[in-house]
């Protein structure tokens, strides 16, 4: 449908002009917040738990082959010191973020059993929502996970779903 197709090409026109704009104006003294965030080239945080480091990589190589920016992840592995501070040096210069949420551990409350993210998923996706605002957090959480009532309002992208890739774009830009 011609529709879509045009849609995606006028959000894509978007964005490489909010950069353009954003390069024009890089000694004007300004603040940008919420939805007035110009992206840049190194800004989103992708949050996720290492036994999912195979969806991390596909939406990693997808923000950067299709959608040209720089992300920004943590390995454990790479950490010297506490793993918050590397977390904060990581995340402190990203504007928006993305939280992969995807079934981690078991839980069984009340006779029901239900998949949900690891607890510093949580922590990250609390983090990076004071940190860059609401609207610049967007979580993608697998078909299997379960997300708690206080944040399923919140905007997120069902991996591997119907055009969760569009989906995604249209959140970052």
């Amino acid at each position: 449908n011609g529709k879509g197709v045009g849609k995606t090409y006028v959000d894509q026109l978007v964005a490489v002009l909010k950069r353009i704009d954003k390069n024009l104006n890089k000694g004007a003294e300004s603040t940008l917040e919420g939805d007035n965030i110009i992206m840049t080239k190194e800004n989103i945080f992708i949050g996720y738990s290492h036994k999912h480091a195979d969806i991390m990589r596909e939406i990693k190589e997808f923000v950067c082959e299709n959608l040209d920016f720089e992300t920004k992840t943590l390995d454990i592995s790479e950490c010297a010191g506490s793993v918050w501070d590397a977390f904060s040096k990581m995340s402190q210069d990203c504007q928006k973020a993305i939280i992969v949420m995807a079934e981690d551990e078991k839980v069984i409350s009340d006779n029901s059993e239900y998949m949900q993210a690891r607890p510093n998923v949580f922590i990250e996706l609390g983090y990076m929502i004071h940190k860059c605002g609401l609207n610049n957090v967007t979580i993608v959480r697998s078909k299997n996970c379960n997300i708690p009532s206080d944040i399923g309002g919140l905007i997120h992208v069902v991996y591997k779903s119907d055009k969760w890739t569009e989906s995604l774009r249209k959140q970052l830009n």
